[in-house]
């Protein structure tokens, strides 16, 4: 061996701990015939994914396998009910109609997302809309979604993401420190009382339906920080008080590499919970990136793959909070995650174009080492 062969092998010696192999990561090796993710977390809770067509169409066996719930979130306004008088139902029909032939529970969402609502559900015109008219187009389009798939969907994110929040404001309104409520269309014309009236019109729709208002940002130091958490908490507490038709609160999961730290999970759904009131993880994903990234993107490099130490990192922390989804597992009726494979993931645009691996399955729909991970308790 050459001297330039030795110095080599001994830099590899250091150099492959400390920034794992070059090559891409393998599927995990996962017995044909063990429980699928249902089955291991039947005791736990209901346990699935947002689902596609895609994944209908090409992965229906690992869909049926793993998923005991699923999320349809074809129900944006924007999506559904784009025009006036105008409603898109067929691709939403095919989803539902496929989980609920397959016995699978449902979760419809969203009903109301002030962020991506269309503008001319506020406008009358060349005006802004009335009050009274904008809560009677609210009225109309609630009744008219939720009725259409009574009895089939079980839980309903009725309002989504209303709470003020200082870091991520996602193309509305900045909100200060000041705000309880962000600053949407729905709050700034309607007022407070949207989320309730909300709430009231799906439960005249579906009396049996559950209902949920689903948030983000609540879990971890930013939530704390900027008053969102306590926010919504006030919020939630207020339409109890007003015996509002509320069964629960969706947490979104959408965690990166470095935050939350998974205990802090533990406080947040303990808050919630002593409220009488149910809840979900709603949209799980795990980036492989820093949390830094939704702030300032181009100081966070790119991965050029989907190496073993960026693997490991993940598995750790799937590992880190399915723990504290089984330790709460009396308050948690639902772990769903938002996607099934890596390749359909919203995370490879949002906030910016990159690639990234934030689920369980990789892009053959093959199980990962995370999916291990998390099944082998």
């Amino acid at each position: 061996m050459t001297e330039a062969c030795k110095t080599f092998s001994v830099l590899l010696v250091f150099l492959v701990p400390l920034f794992g192999a070059c090559g891409e990561s393998s599927p995990a090796h996962v017995p044909p015939h063990s429980p699928g993710l249902k089955d291991r977390y039947e005791q736990h809770f209901l346990v699935g994914s947002m689902i596609q067509d895609v994944d209908i169409a090409d992965a229906t066996e690992v869909v049926e396998r793993h998923c005991s719930i699923v999320t349809v979130n074809h129900f944006y306004w924007r999506v559904v009910h784009p025009e006036i008088g105008v409603y898109h139902f067929e691709p939403g029909d095919r989803r539902v109609d496929y989980a609920f032939d397959k016995g699978m529970e449902i979760r419809g969402h969203p009903l109301l997302f002030g962020t991506v609502d269309p503008e001319w559900v506020f406008q009358d015109g060349q005006e802004e809309v009335s009050r009274d008219v904008l809560i009677e187009r609210m009225r109309d389009h609630i009744h008219t979604v939720v009725s259409r798939y009574r009895g089939r969907i079980r839980y309903w994110d009725v309002v989504n993401e209303p709470t003020a929040d200082i870091f991520f404001n996602l193309g509305d309104e900045p909100s200060s420190i000041f705000d309880t409520y962000k600053r949407t269309k729905w709050y700034t014309i309607i007022g407070e009382e949207h989320v309730e009236l909300a709430l009231r019109f799906a439960h005249e729709a579906d009396p049996d339906a559950r209902l949920y208002v689903n948030e983000n940002n609540i879990v971890g130091a930013l939530g704390i920080l900027s008053g969102k958490r306590k926010n919504f908490f006030n919020i939630v507490k207020g339409l109890l008080e007003k015996e509002v038709p509320l069964h629960g609160v969706g947490i979104q999961g959408h965690w990166a590499q470095d935050y939350p730290p998974a205990g802090d999970l533990i406080e947040t759904v303990e808050m919630f919970s002593s409220l009488g009131l149910d809840v979900q993880i709603t949209e799980l994903d795990m980036s492989t990136y820093s949390i830094v990234r939704w702030a300032f993107p181009d100081l966070v490099p790119v991965h050029a793959a989907y190496t073993p130490s960026v693997e490991r990192k993940q598995v750790e922390r799937y590992e880190e909070f399915f723990r504290v989804f089984r330790r709460l597992s009396d308050r948690l009726s639902a772990v769903v995650f938002w996607g099934l494979s890596d390749p359909t993931s919203w995370l490879r645009t949002q906030p910016d174009e990159r690639e990234d691996w934030p689920l369980l399955f990789d892009e053959s729909y093959r199980p990962k080492e995370a999916y291990r991970a998390v099944t082998d308790f």
